[in-house]
């Protein structure tokens, strides 16, 4: 497993004095979010059977393990991803993130304002990413979320594992929080992908998701604290 560091080139000095065993590499020259994480995945991807990133405020957990062991026991799947969760500025756990084995239903479901997949806990087998040609970088918020729609809808096979596997960190001031935007960016992708919500299909498969994660919803009625709003997820219910 190799571990790649991105940063501002006049950064990377003083970040290579800060982590141990990891490459550290200038980010490229694209802007927004996305850039910097296609720019090294690009690069690394054909060297690797699997590939995969977390934001700098985002970490793995220790059932991540149970992921990657699960990647090396089966050959047959594209993406594998847990579940998240989430933590609030100073770090201090929130609730856990709600998700589903049935990835067939992630674009219908992103339809309905529900991002089933979280990012911070995935894995990418190279072969996909190269050849849906990484991140659409002209989005800023949705990228991912828009991968996994492309990948699904062309065929790809997802598995889910029903582990906690990584971190979400909630703060003011994140891209996420801008709602006006974010809506603005949801509508422009399930535009492009020819996806709709408001139909009986929609309706049925939002109902299903939320049966399947009554546990996690119960849970939360008095797990909840940290000031957390149901605009925080946005669309990570």
């Amino acid at each position: 497993m190799e571990h790649i560091v991105a940063c501002p080139g006049k950064a990377i000095n003083a970040v290579m004095g800060m982590v141990n065993g990891a490459e550290v590499v200038e980010e490229g020259k694209g802007k927004g979010v996305y850039a910097p994480v296609n720019h090294v995945l690009k690069m690394k991807a054909p060297h690797h059977e699997w590939v995969g990133y977390i934001n700098d405020d985002d970490y793995w957990l220790p059932d991540m393990k149970r992921l990657i062991d699960s990647v090396s026991e089966n050959s047959t799947s594209d993406v594998f991803y847990g579940r998240v969760l989430y933590i609030n500025e100073q770090g201090d756990p929130l609730i856990v993130g709600s998700s589903s084995n049935r990835f067939e239903s992630v674009p219908i479901l992103a339809a309905r304002g529900i991002f089933a997949i979280p990012q911070p806990a995935t894995l990418i087998r190279s072969d996909l990413y190269l050849r849906l040609g990484g991140f659409d970088e002209t989005l800023r918020l949705l990228a991912d979320t828009d991968f996994w729609i492309r990948a699904i809808m062309g065929g790809a096979h997802c598995r889910f594992i029903d582990k906690v596997c990584a971190t979400y960190r909630l703060q003011p001031g994140q891209l996420s929080g801008d709602t006006k935007a974010f809506k603005l960016e949801t509508d422009r992708m399930l535009a492009q992908h020819g996806l709709r919500g408001d139909n009986w299909r929609g309706r049925i498969e939002e109902g299903r998701y939320r049966l399947e994660n009554a546990k996690v919803y119960f849970t939360r009625l008095w797990q909840t604290k940290g000031g957390l709003r149901s605009r925080d997820l946005m669309g990570h219910q």
